[in-house]
């Protein structure tokens, strides 16, 4: 099954409990910019190979599921399913009290993405300031590359 980022975004926003509608569009672009500054864009598909990207798992996080692998030594992890790495992203930021600003912000009605990379930025997750701006600018440019972008196989 190939997904795209922007379904990944709106799987995320689900489990987070914010509504796929207007008022969280922000939201959804701020998601799936924070895919492209976390995973860059690979040659091929997000399926667990060197220089792919860690498979159903855009925003590189490392905690550790059953059924999970390894995909690099920090260690990022490859999940076995797309639900697996959405599940893994809400359980990280919820279970880490300095998540919260980065819930909040994405819970916010008409929030625009340049508030929520405050708050990303702002938060353990280590994604540099930079780069969320410089993937804000680059999805900004072309959102209809960056929303059917593919990740999983």
């Amino acid at each position: 099954m190939t997904s795209t980022r922007q379904h990944h975004a709106v799987l995320i926003m689900g489990l987070l409990g914010i509504p796929n509608t207007i008022t969280h569009v922000g939201a959804r672009r701020a998601l799936t910019a924070w895919m492209h500054a976390e995973s860059g864009e690979h040659p091929g598909l997000c399926n667990g190979l060197p220089g792919q990207g860690a498979r159903w798992n855009p925003l590189n996080t490392t905690l550790a599921l059953p059924g999970c692998t390894s995909y690099n030594s920090v260690p990022v992890r490859n999940y076995a399913a797309q639900a697996d790495g959405a599940l893994a992203v809400v359980r990280t930021l919820e279970e880490d009290t300095r998540y919260a600003p980065v819930i909040a912000a994405l819970r916010k009605p008409f929030v625009n993405v340049k508030t929520v990379n405050k708050a990303i930025a702002a938060s353990p997750w280590g994604t540099p300031g930079w780069l969320l701006e410089d993937a804000r600018t680059a999805y900004q440019r072309n959102r209809a590359f960056y929303n059917t972008y593919p990740i999983g196989a």
